[in-house]
């Protein structure tokens, strides 16, 4: 059980990332955050409610955390539910 619950679901989202090297080269959590949100609606083909569910969370978390990211704008987000 213990304290890899993140990595083990997220290992579904981003198998081939070794995040522990990215945080040691200076990646910062907006930077691992947009990564990882890329990653899951990539995952899931543009279907934000798959997307969510691959990161533990749900849909409308999901679209606020791409609204808030910067330079996105209303349209910008998939479309497919």
């Amino acid at each position: 059980m213990g304290g890899n619950a993140f990595h083990e679901s997220n290992s579904r989202i981003l198998p081939s990332i070794d995040i522990d090297a990215r945080t040691r080269a200076g990646l910062s959590l907006d930077a691992l955050e947009d990564l990882l949100l890329e990653a899951s609606v990539a995952r899931a083909e543009g279907n934000l409610a798959g997307a969510a569910r691959l990161l533990g969370i749900t849909r409308p978390q999901l679209s606020y955390r791409l609204k808030k990211k910067p330079g996105a704008e209303s349209g910008d987000e998939p479309t497919r539910e």
